[in-house]
């Protein structure tokens, strides 16, 4: 059982918010490398002094960590040369498992405490996954199963003890606010959940505060409940409420606003002397978020030639799975069409996984074996999925 437990943004953030972005930093700056490394390092050390601080122990008591991140993350923490990861075919530095002293990268335990870093499967596909298939059954099942974590870029794993396919697709930032012209981090005032109720919008805010913005969960939600209204159809197009529906929920036709270029947007509350709205545009970044994930678990199922009826189990997991509905997954085309009953939420199981890794042998070396053993499809080389990615757009 865990006896403390931190957490902290990202420093390296202000050198990109995503890791293309912190890729390219270090092509352009000679110390941009170094750079990245110190402040991941810095961050760490700052967690670990915080959790022994809690657990009330001395630093030279931890004489092992353990890191589960994505293949970016770790090849900037090693300080291990990430170009390889910006460019076709998106060949990791290295796989790993890496086991080094920790003093080496000057994380402050114990002087002879050692690192592990999780073995990477693929570019895009890292130690974060290899962490939550530990704690996962995928490998030794009968039945075929899903796992997906949602995020800037989504990652899945399909298969069962007879075949494990892994791969990855760039959803874009849209579930964590970015793009998306009223968009915010997951905070206090964030839209977080909407539904129709009573003939109008009614939302819900991180906090309960005044409405600021809007988060990858109550973007979500929103374009399900006007998807659902018929405000929004099929091609993703905000439009006016069917004539059936306009006399029945006369509030939300009140919030469907035309501008000027043909185009209309629909107003969520306001803040302060400005209104939030949903826009056109921001439709058409979850369009392309979701088009992205479910093209890339399409293709997995192609190259297992199975359907969405051959999947026994989902597992989503990922921060912003926390605070997802499995309604609305599907309702959008995000996931397969299962029965919502199939569909299990597992938080963070990249952290679950580490622990695992942490306190146990056979854990660490079952995930080096499924890090063996897992196949990587390369998605984007598939011929078809250009032409997959395109009728995802489409909402169901």
């Amino acid at each position: 059982m865990p006896v403390a437990v931190a957490s902290a943004l990202n420093p390296q953030i202000s050198h990109g918010a995503d890791v293309i972005t912190r890729i390219d930093y270090t092509v352009r700056d000679p110390e941009g490398l170094a750079d990245l490394q110190q402040l991941a390092v810095g961050q760490i050390n700052a967690m670990i002094a915080e959790l022994c601080r809690a657990a009330q122990i001395e630093k030279d008591a931890v004489y092992k960590l353990v890191l589960a991140g994505n293949t970016v993350m770790q090849h900037l923490l090693l300080a291990a040369d990430p170009a390889s990861l910006a460019r076709a075919p998106y060949v990791p530095g290295f796989r790993g498992p890496v086991i080094i002293p920790a003093a080496d990268l000057g994380i402050a335990i114990h002087p002879n405490g050692l690192l592990y870093t999780l073995p990477n499967l693929a570019g895009y596909v890292g130690g974060d996954i290899s962490a939550a298939l530990t704690v996962l059954d995928l490998d030794e099942s009968d039945e075929i199963q899903l796992a997906v974590d949602i995020g800037t870029n989504g990652e899945m794993v399909l298969g069962s003890k007879q075949r494990l396919l892994c791969s990855s697709s760039p959803a874009g930032p849209a579930w964590e606010g970015g793009l998306i012209e009223w968009g915010m981090r997951a905070a206090a005032g964030a839209i977080e959940r909407a539904e129709i109720r009573d003939g109008d919008l009614a939302i819900k805010t991180i906090g309960g505060e005044a409405p600021r913005g809007i988060c990858g969960s109550g973007l979500l939600d929103l374009v399900c409940a006007f998807r659902r209204a018929g405000v929004i159809d099929a091609s993703g197009r905000i439009g006016e409420l069917p004539k059936a529906l306009a006399a029945s929920l006369p509030g939300l036709q009140a919030r469907i606003r035309p501008l000027g270029d043909g185009t209309q947007r629909i107003a969520l509350a306001e803040n302060g002397q400005e209104t939030i709205y949903l826009t056109q545009k921001d439709i058409r970044e979850v369009q392309l978020a979701k088009s992205a994930i479910a093209a890339g678990i399409t293709m997995l199922m192609r190259s297992l030639d199975i359907t969405a009826k051959d999947i026994a189990r989902v597992y989503i997991a990922g921060a912003f799975g926390n605070h997802l509905r499995g309604r609305d997954a599907l309702d959008v085309g995000l996931l397969p069409a299962v029965d919502e009953s199939r569909i299990r939420f597992i938080g963070n199981a990249a952290l679950a996984g580490a622990e695992a890794v942490l306190l146990s042998r056979s854990a660490r070396e079952r995930a080096e074996q499924i890090a063996d053993t897992i196949e990587y499809v390369a998605i984007s080389e598939r011929r078809d999925f250009q032409d997959c990615f395109f009728e995802s757009l489409i909402f169901p």
